[in-house]
């Protein structure tokens, strides 16, 4: 009945999931052409040193550059909104951050 009983499978490494959302199509492209170009075997360690070093600055100014762009001219409702984050203040408290 159980056809695929005795076989054995295997997940390629390759094939992985990003935990990145709301990211534009030109910088994710530009992340799976680093990942791509690094992953091949032979890379020195310094190379994949150096390459995190800059790839984590550069991601780390394009992401906060996203945010100011996202919260830009934006009123609190409205920022609260597109990060979907719960008001948790009591009406007091936000008279009182006013």
């Amino acid at each position: 009945m159980n056809e695929f009983k005795d076989k054995e499978f295997k997940l390629e490494e390759s094939i992985g999931m990003s935990p990145l959302c709301n990211i534009d199509a030109k910088n994710y492209v530009k992340m799976v052409e680093y990942w791509k170009k690094y992953s091949e075997e032979g890379v020195s360690k310094e190379v994949l040193m150096d390459f995190d070093n800059n790839f984590v600055k550069e991601m780390l100014d394009v992401l906060c550059q996203e945010v100011v762009d996202r919260i830009k001219g934006k009123t609190l409702d409205k920022i609260r909104k597109e990060f979907c984050i719960k008001n948790d203040f009591t009406p007091e408290d936000q008279e009182e951050n006013r």
